[in-house]
């Protein structure tokens, strides 16, 4: 980023529809899942923005955050291209056996079908164990 004139980073919190609808057992309404999505996305890049400093980007680093709803790796894939992105980071679940047989991996598809430099970070739970 430091060798960019204004690079951007954007955020992107992909919402899968069925997912909400599991979500509504727990959260109760759509605008309580909605509310959640983005504040949860509009929290993330102002952690960005406050960190940007110890993270070393540049202060001409443009940081925004979108919360699009649809089938993530295809969301992704679009914000990937409309933004002629470089690098995509995409954070993993370590989901594994059945569960990632039956669910499927973003990163895994977005590494094996993205045209860019894809870089998977696992969750903090994997240094765990």
């Amino acid at each position: 980023l430091g060798l960019l004139a204004a690079p951007r980073l954007t955020l992107v919190h992909a919402c899968a529809p069925h997912a909400k609808g599991m979500m509504l057992h727990v959260a109760g309404s759509e605008d309580a899942i909605q509310d959640h999505v983005l504040r949860t996305s509009v929290e993330a890049a102002a952690a960005i923005r406050s960190r940007r400093d110890a993270l070393a980007l540049p202060p001409t680093t443009l940081v925004d955050a979108q919360t699009p709803e649809g089938d993530p790796g295809r969301v992704v894939a679009a914000c990937v291209a409309q933004a002629e992105a470089d690098l995509l980071v995409i954070g993993t679940r370590g989901a594994g056996g059945l569960s990632r047989i039956l669910l499927g991996s973003v990163a895994e598809t977005l590494l094996r079908t993205l045209e860019i430099d894809v870089l998977a970070v696992p969750a903090l739970a994997a240094y765990a164990s």
